[in-house]
């Protein structure tokens, strides 16, 4: 090769790892620039997500691409996942957890947690902990519980045997304070907001069972009296606990299954109607 030849391949070169760098520099910038933003607003735009759709007439209520489940404990196969995981505190930053997730509110999620919700992140340092249970430390009878009121980062492994393959596999939990987003072997499953109510991903596709499974869950629970966008948005007379709260398992049915859909409570006595919901997961 001459050395004309070697000069504009290196040259070549330069000019491709300079635009190359440029451009990851933009985007570092564009986040800077939306945190900068983010943190200066007092509007979340984390979109719900529990919604009504019409299906035939009637009015089915859904949540993260499936029909809402009654979170009753079936006579159903079921993993439950309470006992130990890893935790490790960390300063959430606000803004970025009330972010919508469709627009840059992902992106800003991910580069946040510096790939903890990756299957293979090393967590052997983080702090054993057993769940469900509230992260604040309660100090005792008649003491004042710690008033912890930030981020947490919850990981564990966990086996499913081969019998559950081929099922409709949910992933359930009854209670996250306030914010969370979930991962299953390293696949965002979505988010939800609100400590009191339950949630539920379907994670079929996801599940395993040749090796363990990894959970990761990213859980924000914001100060009260620090913004006017999240419920309650002021210091009430209970205390704001932390983290996963309440039971967490996975329940697995048939791919075919019958739900049954309920009026609202009527106080009255008159003719109503109950229909049945038949899903299929293919």
């Amino acid at each position: 090769m001459s050395r004309n030849a070697g000069g504009r391949i290196w040259s070549e070169m330069r000019t491709r790892g300079y635009a190359s760098m440029k451009t990851h520099g933009a985007v570092q910038i564009l986040l800077l620039l939306i945190v900068t933003v983010l943190a200066q607003a007092q509007t979340a735009s984390l979109d719900t997500t529990f919604s009504l759709v019409r299906l035939n007439g009637t009015t089915i209520p859904y949540q993260n691409g499936m029909a809402f489940p009654s979170f009753e404990k079936q006579s159903r196969p079921m993993i439950s996942l309470a006992g130990t995981w890893r935790k490790m505190r960390f300063n959430a930053n606000h803004a970025i957890t009330l972010y919508n997730r469709s627009e840059n509110g992902y992106l800003l999620v991910k580069s946040e947690s510096a790939g903890r919700y990756q299957t293979g992140y090393d967590d052997s340092g983080w702090e054993a902990t057993a769940l469900p249970a509230v992260e604040n430390q309660l100090l005792g009878y008649e003491k004042t519980p710690e008033y912890y009121e930030s981020g947490v980062w919850y990981r564990r492994s966990f086996m499913v045997p081969d019998s559950l393959k081929q099922r409709f596999a949910k992933l359930i939990f009854y209670a996250v304070n306030y914010v969370c987003d979930v991962w299953v072997n390293g696949t965002y499953l979505g988010y939800h907001e609100g400590g009191y109510t339950p949630i539920a991903f379907d994670v079929s596709t996801l599940l395993r069972t040749d090796t363990a499974n990894v959970i990761a869950v990213r859980v924000d629970n914001i100060p009260w009296g620090t913004r006017n966008d999240i419920v309650p948005y002021y210091k009430c007379d209970w205390f704001n606990y932390t983290g996963i709260v309440h039971d967490v398992y996975l329940e697995f049915s048939n791919p075919s299954s019958v739900g049954t859909l309920l009026p609202p409570l009527l106080m009255c006595a008159c003719a109503f109607t109950v229909r049945k919901l038949i899903q299929h997961r293919l």
